[in-house]
């Protein structure tokens, strides 16, 4: 049965995205398909769509990891990314499938998509759309497949694409990636901007001492030209948008773009390899700022502890 591609349909394009992940050798051994994978993601996006209404896009990733025992694993990473502005409890809407059958998912809370993830699951008006990309002028959809050497993406021409070989019930388009250069996102970037680079300073002083890894950290993180995009190189001005933005992210920052500035918080205080009980004041004082809740910050630092 051949496939007809609806009108193209936006991605999601948040970075920081929920986050699950699991080993590929037990999410696709012998049992195991891509197709079991996609329906995961599905019924998280169905779940989510359903309670708030938003679009959200499913995006995956594999690459190389140790598990706890030090030996090489490839990892599956599933993100859920949404544009909008969610509560805690619109998040955790992504949850629900979990509840009842958690598999062998791990919720790993806010992280940044992969830089090698590809969108694979798009939900728009209750409806459930495949997503195919256009590579090289050639409409494709990507996959994780299982092969000899581990775990390669690959790519299906739509040519050559059946209905039979994806979801039932799916609908097809194209991906769209449309940039928002309005100037409330740009406003609201830079208060983001400003901000992480401020709470990120005071924890590397917090310990009173400046160790390698931190400033390497710090110039990855907060890189002069990054700065230079949102007219913050000037410390004056900088401070000044700190201060703003002490005030006003609590009121327009989604929860989860609040928990991805926690995370970021976290990786300043382990970048020199430890943690202090100093840094991590500094941390919660932050997240106190931005409006989250104590037993909130204490639940996402558990995951990113683990």
């Amino acid at each position: 049965m051949t496939i007809s591609l609806d009108p193209s349909v936006p991605m999601a394009r948040a970075q920081q995205c929920v986050t699950y992940s699991a080993s590929a050798w037990k999410l696709m051994g012998k049992q195991g398909s891509w197709l079991k994978v996609q329906q995961r993601a599905a019924n998280c996006l169905r779940a989510f769509n359903s309670r708030t209404g938003h679009d959200a896009t499913a995006w995956f990733a594999a690459f190389n990891t140790r598990d706890r025992n030090n030996e090489p694993d490839i990892l599956i990473a599933m993100y859920f990314a949404t544009d909008v502005k969610v509560s805690p409890e619109q998040m955790a809407s992504f949850d629900a499938p979990f509840e009842t059958d958690p598999g062998v998912w791990t919720r790993d809370g806010m992280h940044p998509r992969h830089e090698y993830s590809f969108p694979s699951l798009h939900v728009r008006s209750a409806k459930l759309y495949q997503v195919w990309l256009d590579i090289n002028n050639r409409l494709v959809t990507r996959q994780l497949k299982r092969g000899s050497q581990g775990i390669a993406v690959w790519d299906r021409a739509f040519p050559k694409a059946s209905a039979d070989d994806y979801l039932p019930n799916i609908r097809h388009a194209e991906g769209t990636f449309p940039e928002d250069n309005s100037d409330a996102k740009r406003h609201k970037d830079r208060l983001k901007l400003a901000f992480a680079m401020a709470v990120s300073q005071d924890i590397v002083a917090a310990d009173g001492r400046i160790d390698p890894g931190e400033v390497a950290f710090m110039a990855k993180t907060f890189p002069p030209r990054r700065l230079g995009t949102y007219n913050l190189n000037d410390p004056g001005e900088r401070a000044a948008v700190y201060a703003q933005a002490r005030t006003e992210l609590k009121d327009v920052l989604g929860h989860h773009e609040k928990l991805a500035l926690l995370s970021t918080f976290f990786a300043t205080c382990y970048a020199d390899g430890s943690i202090d009980p100093a840094e991590l004041v500094v941390l919660k004082t932050a997240c106190a700022d931005l409006g989250l809740e104590r037993a909130e910050v204490a639940m996402q630092l558990a995951k990113l502890w683990k």
